[in-house]
């Protein structure tokens, strides 16, 4: 069969900074099926809002997400592949298909993503200031579930009234200033740094976005830069390169989009004078 196309462009490319595309061409029935995946989540929408030092966020429907992988590996134990080099993709296609036959746990049905967002962190002494977003239907059985997994989280009364928990820092042997969690009936945000409480509830009202692509990320390149090398990092000569910069993935008609924008670093000042 013949290759998918690949389309890749430049929206903007001047001395501020640039946006572009790599677009991966596929069949409309596999741009279909990639486009039932697509959901929304707050915060999660390109360009990332603010200028964070680091921010990830993924909008997927699960429901929509099993089905494909469970006709992807029935695609492939019904047809496997004959070329010894391909064996390792019909194993690993046998064993996903193995786990995908038994229903999500409770805690995950209904959750359609999430966004982290870290505004702020310090290596010496550690210090953060970010927080999680998870979107869902059911976030009260997420709760749950952490109550029973992580010990400290039993004695929170979390409830989604919108009210902010501090969490047990010590108790979890966190080495946080403050943090908090907080829960409405389709979202949870854990917070932490100095004004965790009030980030918690801040963000429990973001609007979701008009749409959300499946993936994103986006860092500022010289925060980051500078933070890497704290942690004893040696090749992070790369990043001088740029400024503020994120890349997206999503499903469209035509198949798979990957999106970048991004500006440059300020001129040294001897350069800008």
């Amino acid at each position: 069969s013949a290759l998918p196309r690949i389309a890749f462009g430049y929206r903007k490319f001047d001395d501020a900074g640039f946006a572009g595309a790599t677009v991966f061409e596929t069949s409309p029935s596999v741009a279909s099926a990639l486009q039932r995946l697509r959901t929304t989540v707050p915060e999660v929408a390109a360009p990332v809002a603010g200028n964070p030092l680091f921010a990830i966020g993924a909008a997927v429907n699960p429901d929509a997400t099993v089905a494909w992988l469970r006709s992807i590996t029935d695609d492939i134990r019904a047809k496997p592949f004959t070329c010894p080099w391909l064996a390792p993709i019909n194993q690993a296609g046998s064993e996903l298909g193995e786990k995908l036959a038994a229903p999500l746990p409770p805690f995950l049905r209904g959750v359609r993503g999430f966004s982290l967002v870290v505004d702020r962190l310090t290596v010496e002494p550690f210090d953060i200031d970010g927080h999680l977003l998870i979107a869902g239907d059911r976030p009260t059985d997420l709760v749950t579930a952490l109550t029973g997994a992580i010990p400290g989280f039993p004695s929170l009364a979390v409830k989604p009234d919108g009210r902010a928990v501090p969490l047990p820092i010590q108790q979890l042997h966190l080495p946080l200033r403050s943090a908090h969690i907080a829960m409405t009936p389709d979202r949870i945000v854990i917070a932490a740094g100095s004004a965790s409480a009030q980030r918690a509830t801040a963000h429990l009202a973001t609007p979701a976005p008009r749409t959300s692509p499946l993936g994103l990320m986006a860092f500022d390149a010289a925060r980051l830069q500078s933070l890497l090398a704290a942690f004893g990092e040696k090749d992070t000569a790369s990043f001088g390169y740029l400024g503020d910069f994120g890349m997206s993935f999503d499903a469209t008609t035509a198949g798979l989009s990957f999106e970048f924008w991004g500006d440059w670093p300020a001129p040294p000042a001897a350069i800008a004078k």
